[in-house]
């Protein structure tokens, strides 16, 4: 009777620790992939942050062409009269 117990109880403890490496495998999957989609959304983060910079600059330099083609035109315009 001892000994068919102790069987059960060895039995029932090989099913938690199995049971505990499944969770302990599922965590480390759901780790894994947390850090993927930080990594990605990191990326993403520093991507849209130069590409504004860069419209930025782009919408500086246009505002600069256009000013100076305003004064070419002012000044053909006076220079033929």
């Amino acid at each position: 009777m001892l000994i068919k117990k102790l069987q059960d109880e060895n039995e029932e403890f090989k099913d938690s620790t199995t049971w505990l490496k499944l969770q302990d495998e599922k965590l480390q999957d759901s780790k894994q992939n947390a850090k993927i989609w930080e990594t990605i959304e990191r990326k993403w983060t520093k991507a849209m942050f130069l590409h504004k910079k860069q419209r930025e600059a782009l919408e500086s330099h246009v505002k600069t062409l256009t000013k100076k083609r305003r004064k070419m035109r002012m000044f053909y315009q006076i220079w033929n009269g």
